[in-house]
């Protein structure tokens, strides 16, 4: 019984030593005969992410605009189209309030921007420019009467974007706040106060 004791013993000590390959699926094998199993933890995918689509060149927004500054607010329509891809741009845009009603405006406008955080979720955006208000107002049958005048205007913007989690298409909702100053004016145009502009819109890529 000894000797097979012996001749078993030396079996033993080597199978201690042996070291086993790594099975596929990140866990390790003993590498000891008796010791504890050492597993590596498994690693794991990243979870899925909401990749934004790059700034458009061109974008579309339609939505809703309300001029204050000389008394009871007044409702209206806005349609802009902005240009560029980069924290620079150029925007075009068009403001018709109270149309058909008494004391109007139309205001069409080009501005120089800047966005600041342009990859991001939020793009706050500056714009300055002019352009050319007409005002106008209206009998009680709805036609247009005396103590309209075209005016020179200067603009100041400040704008608010969020952009949605689409994939394909840069889509942002915003609201911003313009400030309107009349500079050019003729002799026959009425007197107006600077105004303010506040919109929410919403734009398209493409």
């Amino acid at each position: 019984m000894l000797t097979g004791l012996l001749l078993v013993l030396p079996g033993l000590a080597r199978a201690d030593q042996i070291a086993y390959a790594d099975p596929p699926g990140g866990y390790s094998r003993p590498v000891a005969l008796g010791a504890r199993v050492a597993d590596e933890p498994r690693d794991e995918p990243p979870p899925p992410q909401t990749t934004l689509p790059a700034p458009s060149p061109f974008r579309l927004g339609v939505g809703s605009a309300v001029r204050a500054g000389d008394g009871t607010p007044r409702a209206g329509l806005q349609a802009a189209l902005d240009l560029g891809q980069g924290p620079a741009g150029f925007r075009l845009s068009g403001t018709w309030v109270r149309v058909g009603y008494e004391d109007p405006l139309a205001q069409y406008t080009g501005e120089l921007t800047l966005s600041l955080l342009d990859r991001g979720r939020l793009v706050p955006t500056l714009g300055a420019g002019a352009g050319l208000a007409r005002t106008y107002r209206v009998d009680a049958a709805g036609q247009r009467a005396g103590g309209g005048a075209n005016l020179g205007v200067g603009v100041l913007r400040a704008a608010l974007d969020y952009r949605l989690p689409f994939r394909d298409a840069d889509t942002r909702l915003g609201i911003s706040a313009t400030g309107t100053l009349p500079v050019m004016k003729g002799d026959d145009a009425p007197d107006l106060a600077p105004w303010l502009l506040a919109t929410a819109s919403l734009s398209v890529g493409f």
